[in-house]
């Protein structure tokens, strides 16, 4: 029952929110190499992709949204004994704006 509702977790993950990632890009740009100061200074145009390619990796799609990540499982004391309770903590880590309400 455990390991099914840390996969409904990661199933339903918080929907994506740009705005922050908009804001540092667009502060970046400056200092960015002349391709790059165009495509991150005209987030309106490429947002859809720079939001594929981020929400492509889990390391850069926490950049994009509230995050829900199970950070300690606990069970069984014994090896090969089934437990009779077992328990997850999930940390939840909210974008900068969001809040838990």
């Amino acid at each position: 029952i455990l390991g099914a509702a840390i996969a409904r977790l990661e199933a339903n993950q918080f929907p994506a929110n740009m705005q922050m990632v908009d804001t540092m890009l667009g502060r970046l740009a400056e200092f960015m190499p002349p391709v790059r100061r165009v495509i991150m200074s005209n987030m309106w145009l490429f947002q859809p992709v720079i939001k594929r390619i981020l929400q492509a990796r889990p390391s850069t799609a926490a950049t994009t949204r509230t995050v829900m990540s199970p950070t300690m499982i606990e069970g069984s004391d014994k090896d090969n004994v089934l437990p009779t309770r077992a328990a997850c903590v999930v940390n939840l880590r909210t974008m900068v704006g969001e809040s838990i309400e």
